[in-house]
C-alpha cells in the first residue's frame, strides 16, 4: 500500500503524554497509516515516532498556533486530526469550520461546547442542566461560603480555566489556606470527594495548601467514550487507576455500574449538545457506591495506551470508523489485569533534533521537506 492510499493522521502536541499514547495506540494500524505530528519541542523523543513532524508555536498563542496548525493542514491534507492537549480545543474547534478542513475530520468539540470541557464552572452548569453528578463547585464567594457550611474541609481549590494534568490544583483544609489559595486567581473550590482515602496530608501544609503534585496518594474512577456521527456510542469503557498526584500509577479496567450509568449519561447529554468523537470524565466511587466526577476532557487521555493493551484501543476504533467506516476488531479484554506505569529512557539520533529545531521540519524517510528541499527549510521571498 503506497503513502497515496493510506489515511494521513495529525496528531497535535504530539510529544505529550497523550500524544505519546495515541501513538502507541495506533500501533497495530501503522501499515495503514501516515502519521504526521506537530510539537512546540524539538526535543521531545516520541516525536519521532511519527513519519514527519513539524515544530510550532506555542498554544499559548493562539492566533501563530493556529495559523501553523492551517498551514500544516493545507500541505499534508489529513485525513483526520487528533488533539494532544486540552488547551487545543478551541483552536482545533474553530479550525474544524475552516474551508481548509473540509476534507478533514477534526476530534474536537463544537464551539459553543469547549468551555463545557475547558471551563471547569461551566462544566458544573452542564452537569447541574442535565441533572448529572458532578462534584459541588463554587465561584463566586458567596458560593464557596456556602460551599464550606454544606461541605466542610478538606476542599479542592482548581484552576478554573486551564490547569489541565492538575497543574495548580491544591487541597485545603481549613479557611486560611482556602482564601490565599482563591485570592491567586482563577480559581475555583470543589468539595473533596472521599477525602478519607487520601494519603500526604499531614506531611505538607502550606498556607495557601497542599499541592496535588506532593504526591497526595489517591483512588480514582474515569470513563471514556467514542460517539459516532450520528450520536450513538461506539464504545465506553471505564478504569480504576492508583495514583500519585497528578500521575496514574496502575490501573485495570472496570464495568462498575454506577461509574458505566454515569459515563452514558454525559455521552448522552453531551451528543445531544452536538458533540461528536472523544470524552472522558474522571471522579471517585464513593463508600455508598455513588459515582461522581469531578472533571470533564474532551479527547484521549493517557490511559489510552494501557486501556489497548488491556484489549480496548479506542484510538484504533476511532481512525477505522471516522477514516474508513469500518469496525476495529479489538483484542480480548482482559479485565483482571493491571498496567504499571514505568519509567524508560530512549535514545534518538541528534542530528534529528537538530533538524526539527533548525528548519521546524522532520521526515522519517529524509524525502524533501514541504517546502520543496531536502533540509526541509523555507524559501525567503
Amino acid at each position: 500500500m503506497d503513502n497515496l492510499k493510506k489515511g494521513r493522521i495529525l496528531i497535535t502536541s504530539v510529544g505529550s503524554l497523550v500524544g505519546w499514547a495515541v501513538l502507541a495506540a495506533l500501533h497495530p494500524l501503522r501499515s495503514r497509516l501516515v502519521v504526521i505530528g506537530c510539537n512546540t519541542l524539538a526535543a521531545s523523543p516520541t516525536v519521532f515516532d511519527c513519519d514527519r513532524v513539524y515544530q510550532v508555536p506555542k498554544t499559548s498563542d493562539a492566533p501563530a498556533y493556529r495559523e501553523a496548525l492551517r498551514t500544516i493542514v493545507l500541505r499534508e491534507r489529513p485525513d483526520l486530526i487528533i488533539p494532544g492537549r486540552d488547551e487545543e480545543l478551541a483552536v482545533l474547534s474553530e479550525l474544524s469550520t475552516d474551508p481548509v478542513c473540509n476534507a478533514t475530520r477534526v476530534l474536537a468539540p463544537p464551539s459553543q461546547l469547549v468551555p463545557v470541557f475547558n471551563d471547569k464552572l461551566e462544566t458544573a452548569r452542564f452537569a447541574a442542566r442535565h441533572a448529572l453528578p458532578f462534584a459541588a463547585t463554587a465561584y463566586e464567594p458567596e458560593a464557596v461560603a456556602a460551599l464550606i457550611e454544606t461541605h466542610g474541609f478538606p476542599l479542592v481549590v482548581k484552576p478554573r480555566l486551564g490547569g489541565h494534568a492538575s497543574k495548580g490544583v491544591r487541597i485545603v483544609t481549613n479557611a486560611a489556606q482556602l482564601w490565599a489559595a482563591l485570592a491567586m486567581g482563577n480559581r475555583l473550590a470543589q468539595e473533596c470527594l472521599n477525602p478519607g482515602i487520601l494519603l500526604g496530608l499531614d506531611d505538607f501544609s502550606p498556607e495557601t495548601g497542599v499541592p496535588l503534585h506532593h504526591a497526595v496518594g489517591d483512588l480514582r474512577h474515569a470513563a471514556e467514550w467514542l460517539l459516532d456521527d450520528t450520536g450513538e456510542l461506539l464504545s465506553l469503557r471505564g478504569v480504576i487507576s492508583h495514583t500519585e498526584g497528578p500521575r496514574s500509577m496502575h490501573m485495570r479496567l472496570t464495568d462498575n455500574a454506577a461509574l458505566v450509568e454515569v459515563a452514558t449519561g454525559y455521552a448522552r447529554a453531551l451528543a445531544g449538545a452536538g458533540h461528536r468523537g472523544v470524552a472522558n470524565i474522571q471522579g471517585k466511587l464513593l463508600a455508598d457506591g455513588r459515582f461522581v466526577p469531578f472533571e470533564l476532557n474532551g479527547r484521549f487521555t493517557g490511559s489510552a495506551a494501557a486501556r489497548a493493551y488491556m484489549g480496548c484501543n479506542q484510538v484504533a476504533q476511532a481512525v477505522c470508523h471516522f477514516l474508513w467506516r469500518e469496525p476495529y476488531a479489538n483484542a480480548p479484554l482482559h479485565p483482571d489485569t493491571t498496567t504499571l506505569k514505568t519509567s524508560i529512557f530512549r535514545g534518538v539520533d541528534q542530528t534529528a533534533v537538530d533538524t526539527l529545531e533548525t528548519h521546524g521540519f522532520w521526515s522519517a524517510d529524509g524525502t524533501d521537506g514541504p517546502w520543496g528541499d531536502s533540509t526541509g527549510k523555507a524559501h525567503e521571498t
